[in-house]
């Protein structure tokens, strides 16, 4: 599909979160610059690719009380995958200001929307993908994509559940957290049916004795009350929530690949010779232009003054 970019000189660039490798990672020190040459080492062998360079991004990192490590979430994605954009960007002269999965982009909003939010469960469903986010203390600590096409609810719940008993393991404190549904304007019928099923699906299956999610709305029930019905789970307009976000205010988004020579600093020092070739070119198709209607406008003057003496010998 054709877009305009007349006028337009940044961007906010939202890449499917498919796209990205989210890790949890321990480390002993809390330090970011430490964490920023660690942490890529670290991740390097869980990636698919050895050939590959990535590109990774993390969340503040959180000391855990019961260990002398710093837990750290991260999300990387391929660097050529990244330059490709920043390039096709490069062309029409549009720097880009923030590089980020396009699933964890609305719940940034809630989370600037409601900032006494400490703990919840987002599920962001798009009309491409369905990306589900777990918050603790305002920070993700996991992330799942799933594609509307091949899931069920029957599988949704069971990816859910799996992802609490994995969080559960790392935590004993036992958390309730709200569950909060993104659902854009174009969902369609299948997501909107699955947004309207997903509360009493939970409902149904926390009274199983070994379900791992312990997810309940804003007027969840108290810890200790397990008999009391689910009500109905928060549903807001993704388009709302994408409204909350600037992309000027330094830390709104969770993860950002617009850093280092992909940054907006940078972004003039590295594509200077791109964006050189760019105006020239464009200053080569402007002069064209005026030259070809200087042409034209002598032609019509060449034609004027000829019609001009025609007429005077007609009427000698």
């Amino acid at each position: 599909e054709d877009m305009g970019f007349e006028g337009c000189r940044s961007a906010v660039v939202l890449l499917p979160s498919q796209w990205f490798f989210f890790r949890t990672t321990e480390l002993p020190f809390s330090s970011k610059s430490k964490i920023k040459q660690v942490l890529p080492l670290e991740l390097e062998s869980t990636f698919p690719s050895e050939n590959e360079f990535f590109l990774t991004d993390f969340a503040p990192p959180e000391r855990l009380s019961n260990k002398e490590v710093n837990r750290i979430f991260s999300a990387s994605i391929q660097e050529n995958q990244v330059l490709e954009i920043v390039e096709a960007l490069a062309e029409y002269q549009i720097k880009p200001v923030i590089i980020t999965p396009s699933g964890t982009a609305p719940a940034a909003g809630y989370l600037a929307l409601k900032k006494e939010r400490e703990s919840f469960l987002f599920i962001d469903m798009a009309q491409r993908e369905i990306t589900v986010t777990l918050f603790l203390k305002r920070q993700p600590v996991a992330v799942r994509t799933f594609t509307p096409d091949t899931v069920t609810p029957d599988r949704f719940f069971q990816e859910l559940n799996r992802m609490m008993i994995d969080f559960s393991r790392c935590n004993h404190d036992e958390i309730r957290f709200p569950v909060v549904i993104s659902l854009a304007e174009d969902a369609g019928p299948k997501l909107e049916s699955l947004a309207s099923f997903l509360p009493a699906t939970l409902d149904q299956r926390l009274s199983m004795a070994d379900s791992g999610l312990k997810a309940f709305s804003d007027d969840s029930p108290t810890l200790g009350d397990r008999t009391r019905s689910m009500p109905e789970a928060t549903t807001l307009d993704r388009g709302s929530l994408m409204a909350m976000l600037s992309p000027h205010r330094e830390g709104m988004f969770l993860f950002n690949f617009c850093k280092g020579k992909y940054g907006s600093d940078s972004f003039f020092k590295v594509y200077a010779g791109q964006l050189a070739v760019s105006g020239c070119l464009a200053l080569l198709v402007f002069a064209a232009a005026l030259f070809q209607v200087s042409i034209e406008a002598s032609d019509l003057e060449a034609r004027i003054e000829g019609k001009r003496q025609t007429a005077e010998r007609i009427f000698k």
